[in-house]
């Protein structure tokens, strides 16, 4: 018997539990922010059944669960640390408009009396030390706090990076407690916004990334690096492209 078996796909346990009522899959959600357009619509239409988009298989079940699993539990422990820090924090504080909807992993009270908005991220070593020899958060990251604490009405993010396989040479943590960029935030917001209204409306916007158009999707983009739509996005080509329900799954109108 091999107990690997009846191991239960925990990413869908524990994202049913996780589930707030704003959720839905043609809201932009603040764990989009400072990706490509495109793909948060993706992302919403494919949660919705609407679409089929070729399944990326470098990663099956299993992989997934544990990687999730592993990443809770450190969201979890950093979660007890703010709260041993201040003991007012709240954890997993949510919030909603017409169009978005997201939640902190924690916000706090410095102590110059600054509203701060945590985001924890857990990640391989690889990722790390790039982060490392970066000396900054990646830009998606500081947007999907940034996000948060603009709606939660923060001046501060707390960006921590967390390795689960660091080397015992290095500290497995990496922290930088920044000013919300007011203006990139702002622009963030207005992707999200346009992603989840073409969402409803029913089309695939063109692949716009930092107010720029991307005209064919490569590894010299950095959102195309690790976006898992490329086979789609390629089929569909660049520009805009309406969408009909066909049977009911949204199809490119031909």
């Amino acid at each position: 018997m091999r107990i690997a078996d009846y191991l239960p796909p925990a990413a869908e346990r524990l994202k049913t539990e996780r589930t707030f009522l704003t959720d839905g899959p043609y809201y932009g959600r603040a764990s989009m922010a400072g990706q490509c357009v495109r793909q948060c619509v993706y992302s919403m239409l494919l949660a919705a059944g609407r679409i089929d988009v070729p399944e990326d298989g470098s990663r099956d079940d299993l992989t997934r669960s544990t990687a999730f699993l592993i990443g809770d539990a450190i969201h979890t422990w950093v979660q007890e640390a703010v709260r041993l820090y201040d003991p007012e924090a709240t954890v997993e504080e949510a919030w909603s408009t017409d169009l978005l909807s997201g939640h902190a992993d924690a916000v706090y009270t410095d102590e110059d009396g600054a509203k701060v908005v945590v985001e924890a991220k857990s990640m391989s070593a690889s990722y790390f030390h790039s982060a490392m020899a970066g000396g900054k958060p990646r830009y998606d990251h500081l947007m999907q706090a940034g996000v948060s604490a603009y709606m939660l009405n923060a001046s501060k993010v707390h960006v921590i990076y967390i390795c689960k396989n660091a080397p015992r040479s290095i500290s497995p943590t990496l922290e930088w407690v920044l000013e919300v960029p007011q203006f990139e935030v702002m622009m963030a917001i207005e992707a999200l916004e346009y992603a989840a209204q073409s969402a409803r409306d029913g089309v695939i916007p063109a692949r716009l990334y930092q107010g720029h158009e991307i005209d064919l999707p490569g590894d010299e983009h950095t959102c195309c690096r690790w976006c898992p739509y490329t086979e789609r996005c390629l089929m569909d080509g660049p520009g805009v492209h309406p969408l009909e329900l066909v049977d009911d799954k949204w199809v490119v109108h031909a």
